[in-house]
């Protein structure tokens, strides 16, 4: 059996729930363009990272920012788990888009709550 502590579980339950609200705001926004998407979260602060393989579309880059908005609307003030119960206050969120051409490798782009969505990329 494998021993969890409380902080770790937290952590854990807390980037299910992000990334759970992230796959909700992105059906029906998501391009083919979008190569991965990580988040970091520090001091309150939730950054969502979205990576793209060239630059967005007008109409692309404002379904992205209305998928971030609707995340927002549930993971501000507080995130909670499954059962109710508050896991990490987050007062504010943000958005970042990378462009980053599909030749090159985005491996070590991960922050430090873990990759939501990275895409295989053949040769």
């Amino acid at each position: 059996m494998c021993f969890i502590d409380d902080e770790t579980r937290q952590i854990i339950l807390f980037n299910n729930q992000l990334t759970y609200f992230i796959m909700e705001g992105l059906i029906g926004k998501a391009t083919k363009k979008m190569r991965g998407i990580t988040s970091s979260f520090q001091d309150c602060f939730l950054n969502v990272i979205f990576i793209f393989e060239s630059e967005l579309t007008k109409e692309e880059r404002t379904e992205t920012e209305k998928a971030i908005e609707g995340i927002s609307r549930k993971v501000i003030p507080v995130v909670y788990d499954y059962k109710g119960e508050p896991l990490f206050t987050v007062k504010d969120i943000g958005l970042t888009i990378t462009i980053v051409p599909s030749n090159i490798e985005i491996n070590n782009k991960r922050a430090n709550m873990g990759w939501v969505y990275l895409r295989k990329e053949y040769s």
